[in-house]
């Protein structure tokens, strides 16, 4: 494992160049996705990377001379800190942050939501100018190892983000000076790399993505170096971090009772927090890596997790700490009972893929483990239990939470044709529907759905001339749009079929035609997006 400096600065990053291993080049039929799916293909080679942007870690791989090469460091830290002289580093651990600037981590989870954070005296930044400069200090490594310029990239995304989150991960790409030609599902993108990778051209594969706050499962057929995905789950805010609150919810309700507080404007002291309730949770479950895919110091037999675990107050800022409780015992059993239903819940999630695929008669061969969460064995050896028995885990790799990276960058390579043979088709993962103005909600697209998929539905146009229709993806509104009818002095109401496109990626897009007169309508999309907000 590669670790990463301590300090990383976007525009000049040190790293050491390195390669992998040359595969053998792949030839044969073009790949089975065009343009008009919402893809743009390239024929440039070297054009694209692959990047799977974590909540705390971020992987960037590309595709050349037939083999998949990591971005060194292979998991930049996710992290952004403003100095007090408004420098920004991107990648910086939270021990080399001082108290007096400001140290913003755990971003990825809040895309689309009102986040936002002051980093100037008259400046804000929202959770899209966070997540470009972590996109742009991925780009800037990529620059300094390939020594060319990286314009395009592929970016992963969970089964959770709807497709307004989607939009707005594109639009973070496009700041960072990216131009994102396409989204692939992280669970998607671990199966195309370990396919490539190990040569299986057929399988039945299981993989379950679980980072600090999202939990994907798929199960994914793949058949003649078609990677096809048949079933999805997911959660948001299930992942390794609902340990860790669980925890550390404890541990502020203990350092309340014995008189003791911190600062509650030190960024670095909620790190130091967080980070102490991460490394109690690795070792009770048996994990050896935080949260930024470091090793646990000091290393532990991950086999044999403890029965207990110290939590050292001393190191964690605190104020009015005596001397006999600078330490504290965090007993396994007390861990079990605050953790219990968070497991019982990613077991849930992952039952409901393998339930339905056991009903139609399928059964994985093997089960992959992507992400940090799933590193610990007491978590992938519970959850392969639920996925089916005699599965074998595949999560003894090292470099097993590096799938979907270097997956992105096989995706990359076949949309700009530098990789043939392989096809991949996805699917919704999330389901759409419309709600009308009278409040009437109807499903329009089901989960699961393949994707290309263009759905079409018919409405009245009012007396008004202005249709306003809202989509609905799960709980949120990606967007509400209005038709328009040009047709000035026709009888009034008509028939008017509502047309939305759902891409390759989970985005989505809108037309509209009278089917009484054969006319295309105008569509305005009407999506409320955070803009970064200036003080006065």
């Amino acid at each position: 494992m590669n670790e990463q400096q301590p300090t990383t600065i976007p525009t000049e990053p040190r790293i050491p160049a390195t390669k992998t291993e040359p595969k053998r080049q792949r030839g044969g039929p073009d790949f089975g996705i065009n343009a008009s799916d919402g893809i743009v293909v390239d024929t440039k080679p070297n054009a694209a990377l692959g990047i799977d942007i974590g909540t705390h870690t971020t992987s960037a791989a590309a595709f050349f001379d037939g083999a998949v090469h990591f971005i060194e460091p292979s998991r930049m830290r996710s992290t952004i800190y403003i100095s007090e002289e408004r420098k920004v580093f991107v990648g910086m651990s939270p021990d080399d942050a001082k108290s007096d600037g400001i140290f913003i981590d755990g971003i990825k989870p809040l895309l689309g939501s009102d986040y936002n954070v002051q980093v100037g005296r008259t400046t804000r930044w929202n959770a899209i100018d966070c997540m470009s400069q972590i996109l742009s200090g991925a780009r800037a490594y990529a620059q300094r190892q390939l020594s060319m310029d990286v314009t395009k990239a592929v970016l992963t995304v969970p089964h959770t983000f709807n497709a307004r989150q989607r939009k707005l991960l594109k639009s973070c790409a496009e700041k960072a000076g990216l131009q994102p030609i396409a989204l692939i599902h992280e669970t998607t993108a671990a199966a195309l790399n370990y396919c490539f990778e190990n040569e299986r051209d057929n399988c039945t594969l299981m993989v379950v993505s679980m980072g600090a706050a999202f939990l994907s499962v798929s199960l994914i057929d793949v058949h003649n170096k078609v990677v096809e995905v048949k079933y999805t789950s997911g959660e948001v805010w299930l992942g390794g971090t609902s340990f860790d609150e669980r925890i550390e919810r404890w541990l502020r309700q203990y350092i309340e009772e014995i008189g003791s507080s911190f600062d509650q404007t030190d960024s670095i002291a909620h790190v130091k927090i967080k980070a102490a309730c991460e490394e109690s949770k690795l070792r009770l479950l048996g994990g050896q890596f935080n949260r930024y895919g470091l090793p646990c110091a000091p290393p532990f037999t991950a086999k044999n997790p403890l029965t207990s675990a110290t939590i050292h107050l001393a190191l964690l800022r605190l104020n009015d700490l005596s001397d006999d409780k600078k330490e504290l015992e965090l007993k396994g059993s007390v861990f079990e009972s605050l953790t219990s239903d968070i497991l019982q819940n990613i077991c849930h999630c992952v039952e409901d893929v393998s339930s339905v695929a056991a009903r139609d008669g399928i059964k994985p061969e093997r089960v992959l483990f992507v992400g940090n969460a799933t590193r610990a064995p007491f978590l992938w050896s519970t959850i392969a239990k639920a996925a089916c028995k005699g599965v074998t885990p595949d999560a003894e790799n090292e470099n097993c939470d590096l799938y979907a990276a270097a997956g992105a960058s096989l995706y990359a390579a076949l949309l700009t044709k530098q990789l043939l043979e392989w096809v991949v088709w996805d699917t919704l993962t999330i389901p759409i529907g419309v709600e009308a103005a009278n409040g009437q909600f109807k499903t329009l697209i089901s989960k699961d759905t393949p994707l290309p998929v263009i759905v079409h539905h018919s409405v009245e146009m009012p007396e008004s001339g202005r249709l306003k229709l809202k989509f609905v993806q799960g709980n949120d509104v990606i967007d509400e749009i209005v038709i328009k009818d040009a047709s000035a002095g026709l009888p009034r109401p008509r028939k008017v079929e509502a047309a939305i496109h759902v891409h390759h990626d989970g985005t989505v897009s809108y037309s509209a035609r009278d089917l009484e007169l054969g006319v295309n309508l105008s569509v305005d999309v009407d999506a409320e997006e955070p803009v970064l907000v200036e003080l006065a």
